[in-house]
């Protein structure tokens, strides 16, 4: 049968104290198989874990005020944001008599990376300003990095809109919280759509889906 033993420290002046608990039901309080020290405070944990501002739990949640390190230490490593929303497509400012059927979008964020999917439907449109490679689409949640040479590519589909051919394909300009669109026809070169051809009529309508940078 294993023992139990409670030695005194010499040099030491305080009480050690097991108090029943306020409760009608036992209490059993277990040692560990291996030596070691039974840590009874945050205090007790190395320094070397104790770094910055500890996360709060409210029992079914974690809180980080800042990010998280994942699989390694380095900047690479470093995840800072997470977030879920939705957000109103619009279609390009400057745009009159616009009647909205659908204005759908929805969004999530994961560090530097925003996922989106986004579904534009009109009824009626006077006008629609921008040449050739304007925005067709406004109102993205975050603004795309600074790259001009990354235009992320949505994977899109559209009713009664002229993209300038039978292939359409959007993307995301950079900078910006807007989307542009190019077409191309009979395996031809894509040329950039402009926002009037694509919004040329009412019933008109783009859905698209994909990610951009920040």
């Amino acid at each position: 049968m294993s023992r139990v033993k409670i030695e005194g420290n010499a040099s030491g002046t305080g009480t050690f104290t097991i108090a029943a608990p306020n409760s009608n039901t036992d209490r059993t309080f277990n040692l560990p198989d291996e030596a070691g020290t039974v840590l009874t405070s945050a205090s007790d944990l190395p320094a070397a874990n104790l770094t910055g501002t500890l996360p709060a739990i409210d029992g079914s949640n974690l809180t980080l005020s800042g990010g998280i390190y994942l699989g390694g230490t380095g900047a690479a490593n470093y995840l800072d944001d997470y977030e879920e929303g939705t957000f109103t497509p619009t279609l390009p400012a400057g745009s009159t008599g616009v009647t909205y059927v659908t204005q759908f979008g929805k969004y999530t964020k994961i560090g530097n990376v925003v996922y989106i999917h986004v579904f534009l439907r009109i009824s009626a449109v006077s006008s629609v300003p921008g040449g050739a490679g304007g925005p067709i689409i406004a109102g993205l949640p975050f603004t795309s990095g600074t790259n001009t040479s990354k235009y992320e590519k949505l994977s899109t589909q559209w009713n009664g809109s002229n993209f300038g051919g039978t292939v359409g394909i959007t993307q995301v300009n950079p900078n910006s919280t807007t989307i542009t669109a190019t077409g191309c026809t009979n395996n031809a070169g894509f040329v950039d759509s402009t926002p009037s051809s694509v919004w040329d009529a009412g019933g008109n309508w783009v859905a698209c889906t994909g990610f951009y940078y920040v």
